[in-house]
């Protein structure tokens, strides 16, 4: 009978001892869903943090774009040009740089000659006209004939002859002037202005010596 009390008693014990533990195993819904929404609001928070970072990204770099257009703009940009050699007469001509522009402001920074705070000189071209500068070096081989500027001239498609220009304003926007001299000995270099008709095509340099003719066409 003892025994029999004793098993009982043991196997009561027993159960109780099983219920506990499960009871510590069990997970609380509860707190299971309140984890669950802060690691939630931790991960939107990591996002929103994300997104932050990326729009100051895109705005740091419109600022960049924005800065790079305007330098663009108040800084005239030029094509580069590639010199070119022609000869006749016994004289060598070589054609290093052209500018064709209706106005010319401050033509000595974009060509680096200078510095803005120290050349604001705009020179503009007459109605319905636009300047072609041509610079040029020229070189005496053995020619007997002198360069005459009245006959180095531009011609267009149309016929129409354009002649060098009173170019004195070119020293003003510190450029190199071609002497405004006859050539007949030694080298010259620098810059011729001609003005010719807006939109004129077929540009060609030309100059007519006894036995043959110098001649280079820009377009």
């Amino acid at each position: 009978m003892k025994k029999k009390l004793f098993m009982i008693c043991f196997m009561v014990a027993l159960s109780f001892s099983l219920v506990a533990c499960n009871d510590k195993n069990e997970t609380n819904p509860n707190e299971t869903e309140n984890k669950a929404t802060e690691n939630e609001e931790k991960g939107n928070g990591n996002g929103s943090s994300d997104e932050e970072t990326a729009d100051q990204t895109d705005k740091e770099n419109e600022n960049t774009e924005t800065d790079q257009d305007k330098n663009t703009d108040e800084t005239t940009q030029k094509e580069e040009f590639t010199p070119v050699e022609v000869s006749a007469g016994g004289w060598n001509v070589t054609i290093e740089d052209v500018i064709r522009e209706k106005s010319l402001k401050n033509a000595s920074v974009v060509l680096g000659y200078t510095d803005a705070t120290t050349n604001e000189v705009e020179q503009n071209a007459p109605e319905g006209y636009e300047y072609y500068l041509v610079k040029m070096s020229i070189s005496k081989g053995d020619s007997t004939e002198t360069i005459k500027w009245a006959n180095m001239v531009l011609t267009d498609a149309e016929g129409n002859v354009y002649n060098r220009t009173e170019d004195t304003f070119l020293s003003d926007l510190g450029m190199t002037r071609m002497p405004g001299t006859d050539l007949n000995f030694g080298s010259s270099n620098g810059w011729v202005a001609y003005e010719v008709k807006e939109g004129a095509t077929g540009l060609t340099l030309k100059y007519e010596f006894q036995d043959e003719t110098l001649e280079h066409k820009f377009e």
